[in-house]
């Protein structure tokens, strides 16, 4: 009996004692050398050239509807639709300078489509002048951090009786990706 017993003491202290041992143990464990890290880059700013417009210059109408296209990813005019004809004056693409972080990637929102109204606030049977189908130039990488130029154009269109001057305001923006 007495060798049992001894038998059961022992057996109970090799199952303690190694549970004990672990208790004592350490409970907590440390790592020192983790990295916390963050890349900050510069505000992305955009800048309109007020001296270049979007401006169609003036359009001979024949009296039908037409359609006149300055496509700014090709720097290209294309003539007017139904037999009207450039008249006069400068077309120019609207102009604009991106400045940001280097090499970075954006993206550029232009409008969906707008309706002009006659620049001289005169209301009457004028017809009716649409900007639409949007178009850019923009490389949408910066490549220069002072300042990167693009262009913008659209499709214009005209009604039948559209006689007069006008114009809109439109807005652009840019966004990093």
């Amino acid at each position: 009996m007495k060798k049992n017993i001894f038998s059961i003491v022992a057996l109970a202290a090799m199952v303690v004692l190694p549970m004990s041992m672990f208790a004592a143990g350490e409970t907590t464990a440390t790592f020192t050398d983790a990295v916390g890290k963050a890349t900050i880059i510069c505000p992305l700013t955009l800048t309109y050239d007020a001296s270049s417009p979007l401006d169609f210059g003036t359009i001979s109408s024949t009296g039908t509807a037409f359609t006149v296209t300055a496509d700014a990813k090709t720097s290209t005019w294309n003539a007017p639709s139904n037999g009207a004809t450039y008249f006069s004056g400068t077309k120019t693409f609207a102009k604009f300078t991106i400045a940001g972080a280097a090499g970075a990637s954006y993206s550029v929102t232009l409008p969906s489509e707008l309706t002009l109204t006659k620049a001289d606030g005169s209301v009457g049977s004028a017809g009716t002048v649409t900007l639409k189908d949007w178009n850019t130039s923009a490389a949408k990488v910066i490549t220069n951090q002072s300042g990167d130029d693009f262009l913008v154009g659209a499709t214009l269109t005209a009604t039948a009786n559209a006689t007069g001057s006008f114009q809109t305001n439109f807005s652009v923006t840019v966004a990093y990706n």
